[in-house]
C-alpha cells in the first residue's frame, strides 16, 4: 500500500517561526545531555504517516477563514 504524505501535519511543519527562535532552541539543545539523535528529533521531526484529526481541523478552519475572506471582497 502506497502511503499518503500529501497533507499537512503541524508536528512536521513545526512552530518554530524564525531563523532566531530556531537558533535558540538549537543553542538551548547543545545545553542538554541529549543524544545527537534526540537533538535531530527535535529540530527536524519525522513526518507522520497518518494525518491526525488536530491537524484535519486545522486545516478545515484555514479554509473556512479563507472563503470567508473571499467572500468579502
Amino acid at each position: 500500500m502506497k502511503e499518503n504524505k500529501n497533507f499537512y501535519c503541524k508536528i512536521h511543519s513545526g512552530s518554530i517561526e524564525s531563523i532566531e527562535e530556531w537558533n535558540k532552541v538549537s543553542e538551548d539543545l547543545d545545553k542538554t545531555n541529549l543524544s545527537e539523535s534526540e537533538k535531530q528529533n527535535i529540530l527536524f521531526p519525522p513526518v507522520c504517516k497518518n494525518q491526525c484529526f488536530d491537524c484535519i481541523a486545522e486545516v478545515g478552519e484555514t479554509r473556512i477563514k479563507t472563503q470567508k475572506l473571499i467572500k468579502h471582497e
